[in-house]
């Protein structure tokens, strides 16, 4: 389903996209893949910041350590710097 999700969204399929992505999250809340890519599509395609931090942070906390999750720890330090949060 994931690989469903990301051919949705190189065809354009945003809605299709995130509809499977929340299924597999709901189905298995620990893939911290799907958080990161739900985020990312939220943030740099789709423009919706404040929606996208909650999937970052969960990513995050699944797999704090994880290379390709770097720049989600950017997206959060930038977000609560727009904030005022520092």
């Amino acid at each position: 389903m994931y690989n469903e999700a990301n051919i949705a969204f190189r065809e354009r399929k945003f809605d299709k996209g995130i509809e499977l992505l929340e299924r597999i999250i709901e189905r298995d809340p620990s893939f911290a893949e799907a958080h990161y890519r739900l985020a990312s599509v939220y943030h740099d395609i789709l423009g919706e910041t404040e929606r996208s931090m909650p999937y970052f942070r969960k990513a995050l906390e699944l797999t704090p350590d994880a290379p390709a999750f770097v720049n989600g720890y950017y997206q959060l330090a930038q977000h609560q710097l727009r904030q005022g949060q520092y």
